[in-house]
């Protein structure tokens, strides 16, 4: 089996791939910065010191800003400079993802898989991933890319007995 597909993603997909694949942190992120931000103004009215009020304020402050600039900026760093077309080549041993100029191969052992409603991520590390545009393929064929990421998971070619 040999699928490819081809796309030109845009700053904003490249964007939404980094929020769809670090959800669980940036929820907390919001909540944390949630009650930073109205924590520290209920404390300096509650009577409390202005130091810690002030200090909370300006922590969640900072955060949001990480959270909505940063994570634009994330996305612009760890992304080719010259945007262009991205073709992706998905075989039973793993992908291949041509950038103009930077080609990158992936085995399905190496990786974990996580689907979204726009992406395959392929993660490396808990916040390194290779995001794979799903609009790049027809129904068909992401029902192979499930099957080949399932497959491939559970061969790794270095595993030796034990004993």
């Amino acid at each position: 089996m040999q699928i490819t597909a081809g796309y030109e993603p845009t700053p904003q997909e490249r964007v939404r791939a980094f929020q769809q694949a670090l959800t669980a942190p940036r929820r907390k992120a919001w909540v944390l910065s949630a009650v930073l931000l109205s924590g520290g103004p209920l404390w300096i009215l509650a009577g409390g010191d202005t130091l810690p009020g002030g200090w909370s304020f300006l922590v969640g402050l900072f955060l949001l800003a990480h959270l909505t600039w940063g994570t634009r900026l994330a996305a612009r760093q760890q992304t080719p400079v010259p945007p262009g077309p991205t073709e992706v080549t998905v075989t039973e041993a793993g992908v291949t993802v041509r950038r103009p100029g930077h080609t990158t191969e992936i085995a399905w052992w190496a990786v974990r898989v996580v689907e979204t409603a726009d992406f395959v991520l392929l993660f490396h590390a808990p916040r390194l991933f290779t995001p794979i545009l799903k609009r790049g393929f027809t129904p068909e064929q992401l029902a192979q890319v499930r099957g080949a990421a399932a497959a491939g998971r559970t061969v790794r070619p270095d595993a030796r007995p034990v004993g």
